[in-house]
């Protein structure tokens, strides 16, 4: 979820969940600045209490802010506006003193 809004599978959202490890991963390609803001996880599940055999619910809540940072809308590119100067000097013997 982001906010209240539940999230949807497409091109540009891919939610995974491996059952192995019991990571969840979201991924959002080409994220942009309306993709910020507070995201959450549920995970919700149904389990038999192996004591009473009751049947239960449990959820599981993870929560992270995302901020995405505005990219530039133009592109620049430098220009000299002074002539560089090449300055050589040769270099001073060397001179090995024992």
């Amino acid at each position: 979820m982001l906010g209240d809004r539940e999230l949807v599978q497409s091109d540009r959202v891919e939610m995974t969940f491996l059952e192995d490890t019991g990571v969840a991963r979201l991924v959002i390609r080409k994220a942009s600045q309306p993709d910020s803001g507070q995201y959450t996880c549920v995970a919700s599940v149904d389990v038999v209490e192996p004591k009473t055999g009751r049947r239960l619910s449990k959820t599981i809540t993870s929560s992270s802010s995302v901020i995405v940072e505005a990219t530039p809308s133009h592109s620049s590119t430098l220009q000299f506006i002074k002539a560089v100067e090449i300055k050589l000097r040769q270099a001073e013997e060397e001179h090995i003193i024992e």
